[in-house]
């Protein structure tokens, strides 16, 4: 008989992994003992003062074990091939529709049979996607070389709790390049011996495989793409390949990044929702060729630390949305200040910093400088005693600014609009927001304040300035606003496709 050992499950609705297989003292028949994954138990696998198996999956003083016995109705989940023929060939039989239901009404589906039956021919595809299957592994019985052209393989969220499973599905995909097996049960693997073309791997939300031997399943497959976010990672005390270009770590618990700077060939790297992460110190020759970095909901509060960007020689793109430190600040001067700050970066939280743009955040931080000391009473000769501006005033100059008089030519640049969500043009909007923004800003800058408050990536933007009763489309990314007659209490409205 199989043992079943190792092996996750779902009943009635609770899912578990199977730690024992056998008899019970004191009782007939076999009994499988059982570690729950999101309810408590009866014990911690003992019964009458003796242990049959240790819980594992949480660090709790709670009870997660029971017995059970092995019931028709537990799901053990289904082999990988298994799981891509019930996904990719429907019934011959099945009537296919002629149109689909779609968000705005009926969709058109008239090479729908054509889509179906290339699906069906598993030597066409190149992208295997499995994921939320209840794939517990691949049978040894089973032959993959069907999918012999597929490159990308999906299998986030099944029931995979061995890293053996996954070599042994690795070996029978030699192109493979992109593998995702984020939210399984793995525990750390024991062995890692399967070496492969996989270039780009993803484990997040993976808490049971420690960093130690994340290290060695990237060496060993020779990754350069590595994403493990979501898995309780504090410490990072092992070290990566260097083949490593592309590095994940989203909404962990980590301090400090000073390990990952030998990384030689890391090109982009990726620490936002890292709450625990307060301080930027970066050493002389590290990530020396790191060219994007996101920190945005991390705990950075000082400026010190955005200063300490400027020692990354390569550095071109930076996100550094909702961190303590940008709290307090404006709205509309938060990207002024970044970009005074930070000479080098190129683009800004997802939008390229225009030469003209930076030109105008420059001065116009500046001048904010400039009225907080005349309205501390101070003389503006003091900001030359800072380095950091004192290089903006020699590129710039000294801001007109007086304490009677606190608009100036830079300042009459900036124009109040309100930036709307509507279903269309005719419909109420469902979300505002009112913006300063500066009429050289081009509609591609725009985006990213449109995308974050329609929370979607694909939308339609249009621009109702006070002198029109109608709607233009900003449809050139590269075009001016000042184009479209912005002017101040326009109205920009953002409809999701």
């Amino acid at each position: 008989m199989e043992s079943l050992v190792g092996r996750w499950f779902v009943i009635d609705g609770d899912a578990g992994i199977v730690r024992y297989q056998g008899p019970v003292d004191g009782t007939s028949g076999e009994w499988l003992g059982v570690e729950w994954a999101d309810r408590l138990g009866k014990h911690f696998g003992s019964k009458n003062n003796k242990q049959y198996f240790k819980c594992s999956l949480h660090n709790t003083q709670e009870p997660r074990g029971s017995f059970i016995r092995n019931v028709q109705r537990i799901n053990w989940g289904q082999s990988l091939l298994s799981a891509a023929r019930s996904r990719y060939i429907l019934d011959t039989n099945l009537l296919l529709p002629t149109a689909i239901d779609g968000h705005r009404g009926k969709i058109e589906a008239p090479r729908l049979e054509t889509i179906i039956n290339f699906q069906k021919d598993f030597g066409k595809l190149t992208v295997l996607g499995l994921d939320n299957q209840e794939i517990y592994g691949h049978l040894e019985s089973d032959d993959l070389s069907e999918f012999r052209k597929v490159t990308t393989l999906l299998l986030a969220q099944n029931f995979i709790t061995r890293w053996e499973e996954v070599e042994r599905i690795l070996l029978q995909l030699p192109k493979l390049h992109t593998l995702d097996v984020s939210a399984n049960p793995l525990s750390s693997p024991l062995e890692i011996t399967h070496a492969s073309p996989v270039q780009l791997l993803r484990l997040d939300n993976s808490p049971l495989i420690c960093w130690q031997d994340v290290c060695r399943i990237a060496s060993c497959l020779q990754v350069h793409s590595l994403s493990y976010g979501w898995s309780q990672l504090s410490l990072l005390d092992a070290q990566l390949p260097s083949t490593i270009e592309e590095l994940k770590l989203e909404c962990n618990l980590i301090t400090d990044i000073s390990s990952l700077g030998q990384l030689e060939n890391l090109r982009a790297l990726d620490i936002s929702g890292n709450h625990s992460f307060t301080r930027l110190e970066i050493s002389s020759n590290s990530f020396s060729n790191l060219e994007s970095l996101d920190i945005s909901q991390t705990g950075i509060r000082s400026w010190s630390d955005i200063k300490e960007l400027n020692k990354l020689p390569s550095l071109q793109s930076l996100k550094a949305t909702e961190i303590p430190l940008l709290q307090d600040l404006p709205e509309d001067t938060v990207r002024s200040h970044l970009i005074a700050y930070l000479p080098n970066v190129q683009k800004l939280d997802g939008s390229l910093i225009s030469q003209t743009e930076r030109v105008e955040m420059e001065r116009y931080f500046l001048l904010l400088l400039a009225r907080d000391a005349l309205a501390a009473s101070k003389d503006l000769k003091g900001m030359h005693e800072c380095p950091w501006t004192h290089r903006l005033l020699q590129k710039h100059g000294m801001p007109a600014v007086s304490q009677s008089s606190q608009s100036n030519r830079l300042e009459a640049r900036l124009v109040q609009v309100i930036i709307q969500v509507a279903q269309d043009l005719e419909k109420e909007p469902t979300a505002l927001v009112e913006r300063k923004l500066i009429r050289t800003m081009l509609v591609r800058q725009l985006r990213p304040i449109g995308m974050r408050l329609a929370k979607t990536r694909s939308f339609a933007m249009f621009i109702q300035p006070t002198h029109l009763d109608s709607w233009l489309p900003l449809d050139i990314d590269n075009r001016e606003l000042s184009f479209y007659g912005i002017d101040d209490n326009s109205l920009i409205r953002c409809i999701p496709n």
